[in-house]
């Protein structure tokens, strides 16, 4: 599993947030595939996604609202590498 975390307090109940990227699992970068993340307590949002280790490394954003119209992560992509546990 790879899990995302989302620390977000501007996205608010009414909106969304998801994570979307450059492969498969993530939606090819499409925001209506992308992986919802769900809200905690303390503005935290998170989601667990199986991804193929053979995917790693790949890139990512956070996207916030609803499909159609959705708000992306202003920052440069985010790049996620694979964690060889021995």
């Amino acid at each position: 599993y790879c899990t995302f975390h989302a620390h977000c307090g501007v996205v608010g109940r009414s909106r969304k947030l998801f994570v979307v990227g450059s492969i498969e699992e993530l939606g090819n970068w499409h925001p209506n595939y992308g992986i919802p993340l769900m809200p905690s307590t303390d503005l935290q949002w998170s989601a667990k996604v199986i991804i193929k280790k053979n995917h790693f490394p790949f890139e990512f954003k956070f996207i916030a609202g609803e499909p159609g119209s959705v708000v992306w992560e202003t920052y440069g992509n985010r790049v996620a590498r694979s964690e060889e546990r021995r």
